[in-house]
């Protein structure tokens, strides 16, 4: 799954990479540290997945006009702590995770992963 980060700190990057890796084949094309100018960026990447973290004053609805820009894309949003995310999918598709158990990301990135991902 062609993946971009975005404004995730590196412990919780590493910390969701790690526990995805084993079942969900993740390949990241790029880290970002700001959101500047990131829909032309979405558009060029062409990513399956984009993972962000979300600042204290932002909820999920960031992910709107990104899913505008690329209508197939998955967005996984983290909260500042890391301690809720939501995973928004292509049409209306939107999944609280208020549980963040490694099995409740799992099933869901594997629910709305791309027909192609490996």
């Amino acid at each position: 799954m062609r993946t971009l980060i975005v404004t995730l700190s590196p412990m919780l990057r590493d910390l969701v990479l790690r526990v995805l890796a084993p079942d969900i084949a993740i390949d990241i094309i790029e880290i970002r540290d700001t959101r500047d100018a990131l829909a032309e960026r979405v558009r060029d990447l062409a990513p399956d997945l984009v993972v962000i973290g979300l600042l204290a004053s932002e909820n999920h609805d960031l992910a709107q006009p990104l899913l505008q820009v690329a209508p197939p894309l998955r967005i996984l949003l983290f909260s500042p702590q890391g301690q809720t995310a939501w995973l928004h999918g292509p049409g209306t598709t939107r999944v609280a995770l208020a549980d963040l158990s490694v099995q409740a990301l799992k099933s869901a990135l594997q629910d709305i992963a791309p027909p192609n991902a490996d």
